[in-house]
């Protein structure tokens, strides 16, 4: 089986313009897709301010194939407060001075009616992926962001936990197929190591 992305952000650094009460921005990397704001794994900011924002600080400089969005679903008013909504990827740290350039597929995004998980292509490269409202009196409540990088012609064979190792950092792989023991080898720069 060959997965064609890993998540390099579970675990992250972030940070957030606002945090309403205890539902911090950790929970957006935390690898819970549990759409449910009740289930205690979603952010949520102040309510009606201007341009909330959410910001993962993944270490370093890195390629970033696709990020996945999952959104609140459990009241159908609350799952329309992330549109529209940017995605930033870049080296910029303060979300205000980002550009259209530094946007994941150049424009304003928007979550379709009844979707709770949304992935959007992006090619982009930076250190921080920023998630974005413009615009007044709006209130950013959604539950993980994943940011995905392609990891092409790695074997993802049978780690029981999905898990690879590159350059002594732990990345969750997005393969579903993967089985339940044995070894996950990689190619090229992606030396192999043996299963947790």
């Amino acid at each position: 089986e060959i997965c064609s992305f890993m998540d390099i952000s579970m675990g992250s650094k972030c940070k957030s313009l606002t945090t309403f009460y205890e539902n911090v921005c950790d929970r957006v990397v935390d690898g819970n897709e549990n759409s449910d704001y009740y289930a205690g794994s979603c952010f949520h900011s102040e309510m009606d301010i201007k341009n909330p924002w959410v910001q993962i600080d993944l270490g370093k400089t890195s390629q970033v194939d696709q990020i996945t969005i999952v959104n609140r679903m459990e009241c159908t008013y609350c799952e329309g407060r992330i549109n529209p909504f940017r995605l930033y990827v870049g080296d910029t740290t303060d979300p205000d001075k980002m550009t259209l350039s530094e946007a994941c597929q150049g424009k304003v995004l928007n979550i379709p009616t009844g979707q709770s998980t949304y992935d959007v292509k992006c090619n982009k490269k930076g250190q921080y992926v920023t998630i974005y409202l413009p615009g007044d009196k709006r209130t950013l409540n959604f539950c993980e962001m994943t940011v995905k990088t392609k990891v092409n012609g790695l074997e993802c064979s049978t780690n029981v936990d999905n898990t690879y190792y590159v350059n002594g950092n732990t990345y969750q792989l997005m393969c579903p197929a993967c089985a339940t023991t044995g070894s996950v080898y990689g190619t090229g720069t992606y030396a192999a190591r043996s299963s947790v």
